[in-house]
């Protein structure tokens, strides 16, 4: 049973996940071109830049994306498919342009409220415009995705990443526009292929929208969009309390790290952008769960030990990705790492309820992991400088994956005491590497913290699940 199951997954891993996550990679292979033009100070200017656009994006886009997966198999004729989807993108359309021209209107208090001078302003409405597009573009991607269109999805998702790769070493290295060019070049590099998209699928659109599904849709994404916005507050504080404590070429620091996180992030993309269709389309089998449990148990040895080969082979990629001014960001990507770890394991907790429609829990759990990270970062920044940005981001996504684990035996019974044993070993020994970092007048903090996760391994350790029933089929 198993076999098959992997080898679908291998399959669609090849077509779908590899060319949805091939634009980190590129990311990746463009570090040298970025390093060698910007210093960390500007680093930092453009990730705070493209990190606070996010969080305007993931407002506008209502969390539309998840009621696209959630109820696409429910419409059985096409005509209906398509009327869904034409609805969700006309929708999403008007409300990017009214973004847009919002935006616009008020760049310099953004600017202002952002901690960048009034001269980037340009820049933040050009990233809405880049984040708005991609969005879009995504939603694309998933109807690709879920039609199982292998090649559209392929050309697409690869042509932006392509794109990308040939434009931004053009405005930076050729035409030597600096910040201005790394934002120009991704505008170009996602538009073209929207238009493209837009003019082969036409004639699947409609301009009508169906207010019935839209309701329908908002009903089942909006709890869930508190979720969405709490997730990236949390992944946007870390730059701004490390700009509070330090300045910005602390925050490039940290944009370096993440830059190195996106090889790991590969491989979890590729994962999730291949295992989450699939885990939705078996959820009414009799051995959903069974699979569920032996995947989950599976990939996870993976990414730990992909994680450990990014952190042994740092000096490595420093080498061959930067300059000696981006050495210091060792700490930050420790913490990264383990960081996407958990938000790996996150993401089989967070399916459930998204199968059993119960996204207001998500919430709960992002604003439980929003807060620890808010009250342990400050401390943690106050105490021992920019890097407890991180290690609050880090115990708030471990707080908030517990909060899923202990709510969602509820919903679905696993045994995981073995993962989540081989989990507390490795969160000790990333505490060990990263305490030698400090002075002995923050032992506590450190002792404190390495009780928290062996009391945490402990609970989970006495926890047996019983496998039974073995699928979340309806009743």
């Amino acid at each position: 049973m198993f076999k098959d199951v992997y080898v679908h997954l291998a399959r669609e891993g090849l077509s779908y996940g590899f060319s949805s996550a091939f634009g980190r990679l590129i990311g990746v292979i463009l570090i040298p071109i970025m390093t060698s033009v910007f210093s960390p100070t500007e680093f930092g200017i453009i990730d705070v830049i493209v990190s606070s656009v996010t969080l305007i994006v993931a407002v506008v886009s209502l969390n539309l994306e998840s009621a696209l997966q959630r109820y696409y198999f429910e419409y059985e004729k096409q005509e209906a498919k398509n009327e869904f989807f034409s609805t969700i993108i006309n929708f999403t359309t008007l409300l990017s342009i009214s973004t847009i021209f919002i935006i616009f209107s008020f760049k310099e208090p953004l600017a202002h409220a952002i901690a960048i001078q009034h001269q980037y302003s340009y820049m933040i409405v050009v990233g809405v415009i880049i984040a708005l597009i991609q969005f879009i573009l995504a939603l694309f991607l998933i109807n690709y995705r879920l039609e199982n269109s292998v090649y559209k999805y392929v050309i697409s998702s690869m042509s932006v990443s392509c794109l990308n790769g040939l434009l931004l070493p053009f405005f930076l290295l050729a035409l030597k526009r600096g910040m201005q060019g790394y934002f120009d070049s991704m505008l170009y590099a996602n538009i073209i292929p929207l238009v493209v998209v837009y003019m082969f699928e036409r004639k699947m659109l409609t301009l009508s929208m169906n207010f019935t599904l839209l309701k329908r849709c908002m009903r089942f994404s909006l709890p869930g969009l508190i979720s969405v916005l709490t997730n990236n507050i949390m992944l946007i504080l870390p730059r701004y309390l490390i700009l509070f404590m330090s300045n910005f070429n602390s925050v490039g620091l940290y944009a370096f790290a993440i830059r190195l996180n996106s090889l790991l992030l590969f491989v979890t993309s590729t994962f999730q952008m291949t295992w989450t269709p699939y885990a939705l389309k078996i959820m009414d089998n009799d051995d959903s769960r069974t699979i569920y449990n032996t995947i989950y148990k599976h990939v996870l040895f993976i990414v730990i030990i992909a994680a450990g080969a990014i952190i042994a082979c740092f000096s490595l990629l420093c080498r061959y990705l930067a300059n000696s001014q981006y050495y210091e960001s060792l700490p930050y990507l420790k913490w990264l790492l383990y960081t996407t770890v958990i938000g790996f394991q996150q993401m089989f907790f967070h399916l459930p309820f998204t199968i059993k429609e119960r996204t207001v829990y998500l919430s709960v759990g992002q604003i439980v992991g929003a807060l620890v990270t808010i009250v342990i970062g400050v401390l943690l920044v106050r105490a021992i400088g920019p890097v407890g940005a991180p290690i609050g981001l880090a115990i708030g996504t471990l707080c908030q994956m517990e909060y899923l684990y202990l709510y969602s035996r509820r919903i679905y019974h696993i045994k995981y005491s073995i993962i989540r044993a081989s989990i507390a070993i490795l969160c000790l020994v990333i505490f060990g590497e990263t305490s030698s970092l400090f002075t002995a007048n923050y032992t506590v903090i450190i002792t404190g913290l390495l009780v928290f996760v062996c009391i945490q391994a402990m609970l989970l350790l006495n926890y047996t699940g019983n496998m039974h029933p073995n699928s979340w089929k309806r009743q």
